[in-house]
């Protein structure tokens, strides 16, 4: 009987050795959360909405911007196409290093 409670004793012991998370061999750092693909759709909205802003914002600041170069210069459309062609394409550039992480190239 008295062997017995030494191995049930020793067996509880280990159990509380084992629950401890600093002594647990598969505990490490917490993973990158870009590392490993996810199935949440509300990232996935997220992103796209964030994409649809951006690009949104920068071309609508592309024309306010080339729209006010044309009434100092008084070169009617001229710069408004520019500030158009610049803000997507900037807009282009910025979605590309949002999107990045997300492809791991």
């Amino acid at each position: 009987m008295v062997k017995m409670r030494k191995k049930e004793k020793s067996k509880r012991g280990s159990l509380a050795k084992d629950s401890n998370p600093s002594s647990n061999p598969n505990s490490g750092p917490t993973p990158d959360p870009t590392s490993y693909p996810t199935t949440n759709p509300w990232k996935a909205m997220g992103l796209v909405g964030v994409i649809g802003v951006e690009l949104a914002v920068l071309v609508l600041a592309g024309i306010w911007l080339g729209k006010t170069v044309d009434s100092i210069l008084q070169t009617s459309p001229v710069f408004i196409i520019i500030g158009i062609f610049s803000g997507f394409a900037v807009g282009i550039w910025s979605i590309i290093k949002i999107v990045k992480p997300f492809l791991k190239d």
